[in-house]
């Protein structure tokens, strides 16, 4: 690997530079030239190689500890995870669930062995589903998100908001894929209860504008009314029909206070 021959190329100039030391101090010293320098190398080079054996084996245990750190931390969000999350194999099929997924849908992690996406799809959304499956696949990340609704273990079909991402190797090949799923279940029911308010809020306005309407004729029959009985005479026989118009259109202007 390349990375294990620059540690060894590295472990060779340290020793090459130690060496060069130990040739210049001991040229200095006759008697040691012949006799000591063979030993001193070969000590000198055990020494070397076991500091560089120990320090990769050093490193080799820190990136250990810390992917295993790491494997700890991602376990713990994705099992804790609010939303719904699901690790799906290239081929769509489940490998691993969250306690949220369970809760949203109410399979067990071994009741979706086996099982795909598409197999817990409404049939009308299986379609939508695979294609947005296949441009996860095939580009780069969008952040594209698609509503679809999803088959319970039991009861209704559940509306979600879904979202995908991609894992590759470093080979640049497709491990897995990241399902997230957002219940939209409160938030089609909010949008439904808002829907309902807009109709309500319409029909008062329109029963305003007619009960406006209405009174403003109501005022016009009222005031003839009166102009009509003041021009009468006590006696006559139609004064009793204007008092009657003139009740009549007392009674409907309370009806629409």
């Amino acid at each position: 690997m390349p990375v294990a021959r620059e540690h060894v190329a590295g472990a060779l100039f340290g020793v090459g530079a130690t060496l060069l030391v130990a040739a210049v101090v001991l040229s200095s010293h006759a008697a040691w030239r012949h006799a000591a320098t063979p030993a001193l190398i070969a000590a000198l080079l055990v020494g070397m190689l076991a500091e560089w054996t120990r320090r990769r084996a050093l490193r080799r245990a820190r990136a250990a500890a810390a992917m295993q750190d790491d494997e700890v931390r991602f376990r713990s969000c994705f099992t804790h995870s609010p939303l719904a999350i699901a690790l799906l194999a290239p081929n769509e099929r489940f490998l691993l669930v969250n306690e949220s997924f369970q809760e949203l849908l109410g399979y067990a992690a071994e009741d979706l062995t086996g099982k795909t996406l598409r197999d817990i799809t409404a049939p009308d959304d299986q379609a939508s589903i695979a294609e947005y499956l296949v441009r996860t696949l095939c580009s780069t990340p969008a952040h594209e998100q698609l509503e679809a609704r999803l088959l319970p273990r039991r009861g209704k079909a559940v509306a979600v908001l879904a979202g995908m991402a991609k894992v590759c190797g470093a080979d640049g090949t497709v491990r897995h894929v990241v399902l997230q799923l957002q219940d939209l279940t409160e938030r089609h029911a909010l949008e439904t209860q808002f829907r309902q308010a807009q109709k309500m809020e319409a029909v008062g306005r329109l029963a305003a504008g007619i009960a406006h309407d209405f009174n403003n004729l109501l005022t016009v029959i009222s005031t003839n009314s009166e102009f009509l009985l003041g021009s009468l005479d006590p006696a006559d026989e139609r004064r009793a029909d204007a008092e009657d118009i003139r009740a009549a259109a007392a009674r409907a202007a309370r009806l629409t206070r």
